[in-house]
């Protein structure tokens, strides 16, 4: 997924920075901020990322998105 964001829509590239990982026996949350410019114009949001474990497999993921939004210019 991040190759095709990066190649179509951010072309100058996305950096994610991780804020926080909270776990448990069953869950991994990882917070992450994204930066970059989407398609042309700057752009920022937060996000979630959510892996359920079972034994040693990942077997849901999901993901919380903040509103998506452009940074004036």
């Amino acid at each position: 997924f991040l190759n095709y964001a990066t190649e179509s829509v951010f072309k100058k590239g996305l950096t994610l920075t991780l804020q926080r990982i909270t776990y448990n026996e069953t869950t991994v949350v990882f917070e992450v901020i994204s930066k970059g410019e989407m398609w042309g114009k700057p752009y920022q949001n937060q996000a979630a990322i959510v892996f359920d474990i079972q034994g040693d497999r990942i077997c849901s993921y999901r993901e919380y998105l903040a509103i998506i939004y452009t940074l004036p210019s």
